[in-house]
């Protein structure tokens, strides 16, 4: 769900927050809980790093704006290297449905989607 302009301002004026960044964690919340109900992804993948603990540990001193996961589902390299396409397809299909355009990462260690924007209008 886009958060609207109202639920932004009274978020910002609560917690002193740029209206942008805020934006940008709400819509990552919803992201991430879409993760959390996926059948895939719920028992394989570990949010990790800062985001994990501001989103954890009451209202954050400062907004991050990413997502960060590591693969908790297969122990042996080979078998994490071949459910890399799944995870990879699960996640895109996540913000595929919440109206982002999906742009994949060069980086190796990726597992792909590497950065999501919103398309005009969302």
């Amino acid at each position: 769900m886009i958060p609207s302009r109202e639920t932004l301002q009274r978020l910002q004026s609560r917690w002193n927050f740029a209206l942008d960044p805020l934006e940008i964690v709400l819509r990552l919340g919803e992201l991430l809980r879409a993760v959390r109900h996926d059948e895939t992804l719920r028992d394989r993948l570990a949010l990790k790093g800062g985001t994990a603990l501001n989103l954890c540990h009451g209202v954050p001193r400062r907004l991050s704006v990413d997502l960060d996961f590591n693969d908790t589902g297969a122990s042996e390299r080979e078998q994490m290297q071949s459910d890399r396409p799944l995870i990879a397809a699960a996640l895109e299909r996540i913000a595929r449905r919440a109206g982002y355009q999906v742009q994949r990462s060069r980086e190796a260690h990726a597992a792909r989607p590497g950065q999501t924007r919103r398309k005009k209008g969302n």
